[in-house]
Parts: C-alpha cells; structure tokens; sequence
C-alpha cells in the first residue's frame, strides 16, 4: 500500500531492480495530509504510510518524518538501506545484504520475518506485512485474522503488496491473485490476462467498516483498478502508457510515460505537484509521495553512417537514463541546417516504450536525395541528442514497386496483382496520388500523403483520398507508398 509499482526495467514489490545500476536519486514532493519532506536531491526510496513517511538517501541511510505513536520511525541507524515500506502503524526497511528490520506495532507478529538475505522486496500492510525472497517465494507475517498473514505456497511471483487486510501478487505466469479479507469485488471483479507488470494494495477504515481496493498495470502501461470503491475504478484513465502505479487510502496515483502524475478519488482527478522527470510514487492513507529524478537521453539510433531510402520505415530510439526526461521532440534535418517535427509528432501515443525503457519511434523516411541527414530528440528537461550524419536517398525506378531500389521479381509480383486495375484509380485525376487533381504528384501532394502516413479510418488524420492501394485496404501504409511514389513529379512541367 506504499510503495512505488513501476516496470522499468525489472519489477518486484516494494523496490526496482535496477539490474546492476544504482537507484535514481532525487527530490521528494509530497502532497495530500503530510505536506512535510526532507529538501535535497538524494532520495533513492520512499514510502508513505498512514500520518508519517520513509525515505533512503543515496548513502543507504533512512529518513523517516510525521507519526511516530507507536515508534514507526525509530528504525535501526545504518547505512547500508536500500528500500521502506510503510504500513498503518509499523514500518519496514529492507538492508543492501537481504535481510529486513522492522520498527513500530508488533502485537501481531507483523515485524516477524523468518532470518534470511535473500529478500528483494517488503511490503507493509494493515497488521501484517510481506516480503519476496530472490526465489519469487512469498513470505507473509502479521495478522491472519483473515488469511492475509498466510504464505502461498510455491515460488516463482514476480510482485506482491499488502493492502489493510488483504494481499495482491503477480503470478509467475502474468495473471494475478489475492488473497485475505477479499469478499465481494475484491475477489470477483480480479481482472484476467498474464501480461501485468505491477499490482499495488490500498484501502481505508470508515467506522468498523475496512473500504479497500487494488490496481494492476498491464504491460502496455494501462491501468485495472478494482474491489470495494466502486467510484475509483469508474475514474480511472482509459488510455495507456502509464509506468508506475501507487493505491492510497482513498485515492489512485500513477506515472504517465512523459513522466508528470496523474491521480484520482472518489470525486475525479486530483490536483498533484507538476513536473515530467517523476520516477517513483507512493501513496499513504491520506497523503502521498513522489520522487523526481532528471536523467539524460541516450540516442540508440540512428548514429550515423546508415542509408535509408526515401519511403522506408526506420525506427528512432532512445533511452532516458538515470531518471525522467519530460516529453521529447524528435526532428529531423536534411542540409544540416534546417529542422523539421517528425509527422505524426513523437508522443505517447505514437511510440512504444519497452520494459527496458527503451522508446521507439517509427519514422516515415521523407523524399530526399542527401548524405547530410541527421536526427534530433531533445527532451523537456536536458541537452538534446542527436545523431551522427547519414544518408536518404530516392530511387526514380518507376518499376521499383516495393521500394528497395532494384526491379526483380517482388516487383512483378506486385504489378501482376495490381494488372488492368487502372479503372480502380480515383476518378478525375490524371495519377494516383495528386490529391489537388492539379494534373501533377508534386509537393503539395506530398504532404497531403505525409499528413494521413499511417493512419486508420476513425484515425484523426485518416484522408480516404490518401488510400490509393489496390484495393483500398483502410490505412495508409507502404502499399499506397509504392504506388504514390511511382507517380511522383509525374506531370510535372
């Protein structure tokens, strides 16, 4: 119920392995009830519980602030910490040797986990609290007045967190499972599939009443809230492309992809700190933290050296390293000296993000004969990157069907198939693709084409007149490329 759940790259409950590499560091920002934070730029962990909140400095050392009723701050000195977790009344912290301390209420046992150094993540709960051993073995202490002190028996989970009387875990073959006070929703409505990347537990206590609820984040970055507040799940975003999630009391909190946050209650969407290098959330009973963290990009490609012809598909990657970089602008040069926005812009919803964090942007290869050509992607935040010089060139082959430059059997393949079709060509042009029936495929024509690249009907840029295969297959892709370039500065004068 407090940590960050992310799945860039590698998750498990309660902390991110960064495979080798040492924990971002940066600034908490919190918000809600506790509006207190340590200042300074070195945070690696944090975790809001309910009225005090946990933090590790890149040093290994555990700043703790807010309540400390029942001694929850009060955790061993050290330096040698790597992870917190925050729970009702109790707190955990997880040593860079395995092992895990404890501080706070104990009266249920929910500090008593078996002696080993083999754990990778904690989670505190209620009463009761979990852990994951380097196995993907589950370990649960605590209260099991309901079962939620109960271990699962096997090994293998990927991501586990404890809510207030309940527990959520991400199996070994994607699909999740829940297991304590769980009745009603909580249990029915358990979203199905085997490609989620993160689960988080919240909840609330209202009187004798316990309101609580869970989230799961899919691989595509969307977002399944469920259990007993119904309004959460109905505000939850429908789009995609979130990186971490974070269930609070009565509240939700994610990370989208340009890394800004975004939360929501019962009410609608909540005000939260602004910004886009967010790295990690956690979410407590009334307040919540975040930690932002600036990195830098990386260009994975192109370098430079490469050639590419015009009309062909090449993809742009890039890696933020480090921490956030905001939202990107990714553009393009043919001279060295004039820039130009890639189309469609590389946003969210036009790129892919793996689980690596590496970002791809397929771009579409414009018209140009010139060994002058680079690429460019500068972030919100940070020094932009680009590439080395490479080369784009146009085959003026009117044969050249599928584009790569030579005429062979592929291309007579493609011209048999297309055969006596001419009567399918729009009528009142004097070619496929002079979209202005100017009597010319020029530029103008070009951009008409560029504009609705790669679009689908119902797409907010879909131009029918822009799909010229044949027959009309309801998107703009290399087949209406072929044909389009094929008439290119025909009937020019």
């Amino acid at each position: 119920m407090n940590s960050t759940r992310s799945f860039i790259p590698l998750l498990v409950a309660g902390c991110i392995l960064m495979l080798g590499l040492s924990a971002p560091a940066g600034t908490i920002y919190p918000w809600g009830s506790e509006s207190t934070a340590p200042e300074g730029d070195t945070f690696t962990a944090i975790a809001a519980g309910t009225g005090f909140s946990l933090a590790v400095d890149s040093d290994g050392v555990i700043h703790g602030w807010g309540s400390n009723t029942n001694g929850q701050l009060n955790l061993p000195t050290g330096e040698d910490y790597k992870d917190v977790a925050a729970g009702q009344f109790h707190s955990l912290a997880l040593k860079a040797d395995g092992s895990i301390v404890g501080a706070g209420r104990n009266i249920e046992g929910q500090l008593n986990f078996p002696a080993g150094t083999d754990y990778v993540a904690i989670s505190a709960g209620g009463w009761h609290s979990v852990a994951m051993r380097s196995s993907g073995a589950i370990v649960a202490v605590g209260s099991n007045f309901y079962g939620e002190g109960t271990s699962p028996l096997g090994a293998g989970y990927k991501a586990v967190d404890a809510g207030l009387s309940f527990n959520v875990a991400i199996k070994s073959d994607g699909s999740l499972q829940v297991w304590g006070r769980v009745s009603g929703d909580l249990q029915d409505d358990v979203p199905v599939g085997n490609d989620f990347v993160a689960v988080s537990a919240g909840g609330y206590r209202e009187g004798v009443a316990v309101v609580q609820h869970a989230m799961a984040l899919r691989a595509d970055g969307s977002i399944a809230v469920w259990g007993n507040n119904d309004a959460l799940e109905t505000n939850a975003p429908q789009d995609a492309g979130y990186t971490a999630i974070s269930a609070g009391g009565n509240f939700c909190v994610a990370i989208k992809k340009d890394g800004s946050l975004y939360a929501w209650n019962a009410d609608g969407v909540m005000s939260v700190p602004g910004g886009n290098a967010f790295v990690r959330v956690s979410a407590g009973t009334d307040h919540a933290l975040a930690l932002e963290q600036f990195g830098h990009l990386e260009l994975l490609s192109p370098v430079g050296g490469e050639i590419f012809a015009t009309g062909s598909v090449q993809p742009i990657r890039w890696q933020a390293v480090g921490g956030g970089v905001g939202t990107v602008i990714v553009d393009y040069t043919l001279d060295g000296t004039n820039w130009y926005e890639v189309s469609p812009p590389a946003r969210p919803e036009t790129t892919v993000t793996d689980p690596n964090g590496i970002t791809q942007y397929d771009w579409f290869v414009p018209l140009s004969n010139s060994d002058a050509c680079r690429v460019r992607v500068t972030p919100a935040v940070g020094d932009a990157v680009q590439s080395g010089a490479f080369r784009i060139f146009h085959c003026p082959l009117r044969a050249d069907a599928d584009g790569d430059c030579d005429v062979d059997m592929d291309d007579y393949l493609i011209m048999l198939e297309e055969w006596l079709h001419s009567d399918d060509l729009i009528a009142g042009r004097s070619y496929a693709g002079d979209f202005d029936a100017d009597g010319d495929v020029d530029d103008e024509d070009l951009a008409v084409f560029d504009a609705a690249w790669l679009s689908r009907r119902d797409d907010a840029n879909w131009n029918p007149a822009a799909d010229i295969s044949m027959p009309a297959d309801g998107v703009i892709d290399m087949l209406d490329w072929v044909i389009f370039s094929q008439n290119y500065l025909m009937g020019v004068e």
